[in-house]
């Protein structure tokens, strides 16, 4: 027979460890937001003491200065574009009262001196300790480049909440175009970085100069036996423009989709 006090100590060792176990800190499946760094700071690259902050980025490689160093051919390549690119944009489409009866065809071509870029890269100074940055297998290197710096006025973006700009894209700041480039998940996230500084050239480029063409068919459908009228609309958008200073400002990242979004400026030709 067990005595009486054996009991009671046996019950208090299990409130012990009970307890102990309730204080234990348990994982979360919550999705972690990027670092205070990557979420506003870092990404942020407003012109300052007459120098322009180009960042590049970088899929991760087996050796981390490989990284590094097509990243700054990325920061060097923004750095071309910032001398001048031209952009043609064109989309055609038609639609009919059918489901199915819809296509869409997007041509589009930016061009620039690619060579100076691949040459400038020398000219683009950084700090290996406090510029570059790591995040989601992608490599950052915030760069600096010594040139006819800028000043530019508008409303920067609060850290770590979504900016206002991608739900009212701005048209101008001050003398300065503006455009807002988008690009959806990619498989690699300097991929989708690289689509979205992209597609601010063409919002700028469109917001610049834009040619609108449509036409619309009225047709009676033979096959049709109670002799219905179908309609068939046609239309071109087509933009084309010259800029000079093309300059990133801001790039955010959906810290849950992954998605990217860039606010650009530029100077129309």
């Amino acid at each position: 027979m067990v005595k009486p006090w054996k009991i009671v100590l046996l019950n208090m060792l299990l409130l012990c460890v009970c307890a102990g176990s309730a204080n234990v800190p348990r994982l979360s499946s919550a999705p972690s937001s990027p670092p205070a760094p990557l979420a506003f700071n870092f990404l942020a690259t407003t012109p300052a003491h007459n120098e322009l902050v180009f960042l590049g980025v970088s899929g991760r490689r087996l050796w981390r200065k490989d990284a590094v160093r097509a990243a700054l051919e990325d920061a060097a390549r923004k750095v071309a574009l910032y001398h001048g690119v031209e952009g043609h944009f064109t989309q055609q489409g038609s639609r009919g009262l059918g489901f199915f009866d819809s296509e869409a065809v997007v041509e589009k071509e930016l061009i620039f001196d690619e060579g100076l870029y691949k040459n400038i890269g020398k000219d683009l100074q950084y700090n290996p300790d406090t510029d570059v940055y790591e995040y989601d297998d992608t490599i950052f290197v915030r760069t600096r480049y010594a040139g006819n710096g800028f000043t530019i006025n508008y409303p920067r973006s609060p850290p770590q909440e979504k900016p206002v700009w991608i739900s009212s894209p701005p048209w101008s700041f001050e003398g300065f175009v503006a455009g807002v480039g988008y690009a959806n998940r990619h498989k690699y996230l300097k991929d989708a970085i690289i689509k979205s500084y992209e597609a601010a050239v063409y919002a700028i480029i469109r917001n610049t100069s834009n040619t609108i063409g449509g036409s619309v068919d009225t047709y009676k459908d033979s096959a049709n036996t109670l002799g219905s009228v179908d309609v068939n609309t046609a239309y071109t958008v087509s933009s084309s423009a010259i800029l000079k200073g093309f300059y990133v400002l801001e790039i955010w990242i959906d810290p849950a989709t992954k998605a990217v979004w860039t606010l650009a400026v530029a100077i129309s030709q």
